[in-house]
C-alpha cells in the first residue's frame, strides 16, 4: 500500500491508516498536528493520514503503513 500511496502523494512521506476516527475527526486532529504538511482521505476502505514529517509511534489513533527508507532520507 505504501508504493500507491507515494504514487499519489510524491510529496508526502510518512503514511498512517487513522484507527477509531471519522475522516471530519482526522482531518481535524491532522490539521492541528501538522498544519499544512499533511493530508487525509478515503483509500481502499480506510482513512489514510499523509504527512510530510513523521509523527512517531505515541498516537494510539495512528497505525503506520510506511515511510521513506533510510537512505531516501539521507539524500
Amino acid at each position: 500500500m505504501y508504493e500507491e500511496l507515494n504514487k499519489i502523494f510524491p510529496n508526502q512521506w510518512w503514511f498512517y491508516e487513522v484507527v477509531g476516527l471519522n475522516i471530519n475527526e482526522a482531518m481535524d486532529r491532522c490539521a492541528r498536528m501538522t498544519g499544512d504538511q499533511a493530508h487525509v482521505i478515503n483509500f481502499q476502505n480506510k482513512i489514510i493520514f499523509a504527512s510530510v514529517n513523521e509523527i512517531g509511534n505515541d498516537n494510539s489513533w495512528l497505525n503506520l503503513i510506511g515511510g521513506p527508507s533510510p537512505e531516501e532520507i539521507s539524500e
